[in-house]
This record gives structure tokens, sequence and C-alpha cells, in this order.
């Protein structure tokens, strides 16, 4: 039984974080829309595909303490710092 609820917490807490970043993105794309096109121009740039860009920013990452990049996106510091992270993979950071 314990089981089942701790999927059910694990569940609902990745849901609280799309819908966080879902917010966030809303609200970027609403208040920012000349910083959200270049900051989708640059994560096209450094990963050659809209497809690939999107996957770097779901997949939990070193360098945001383990979490997925789009979960940063929720604040200016955090869209600033992916931002910055994309520039660093451009010029041969690791991802």
């Amino acid at each position: 039984m314990s089981k089942t609820k701790q999927t059910k917490e694990e569940a609902f807490k990745q849901f609280m974080e799309v819908f966080s970043f879902a917010m966030a993105l809303r609200e970027f794309i609403q208040n920012k829309p000349d910083k959200y096109k270049e900051f989708c121009r640059l994560g096209k740039q450094v990963f050659g595909t809209d497809e690939l860009f999107v996957e770097w920013l779901k997949e939990p990452n070193f360098f945001f303490d383990g979490k997925a990049p789009l979960l940063f996106l929720s604040t200016e510091e955090g869209i600033k710092y992916i931002m910055d992270r994309l520039t660093g993979i451009e010029y041969g950071d690791n991802a």
C-alpha cells in the first residue's frame, strides 16, 4: 500500500512541477516575448532542432542541481542562467 501511496505522491509532485513550468512559461511568453524569441533561437542554434532543445530542457541536469532546466523558467535569474548555460554549451562546456 505504501508503494502505491508513494507513487501517487511522486505523480502529484511531477504534475505540480509541470504545472509550475507551464505557468512560468506562459508568463515568460506574455511578459517578455522578445526575450522568449531570443531564448528559443539560442536553444535551436545550440541543439539544432526545437525537439532536441525541449528534450534538454526536460532532462535533469548536473548544472541545475539535478533538476530539469525548464523548472528554472519561473524567474528572471533562472532564465538568464539557462541562457548562460546554453552559451556555455555552444562554446564547448558540458551540457
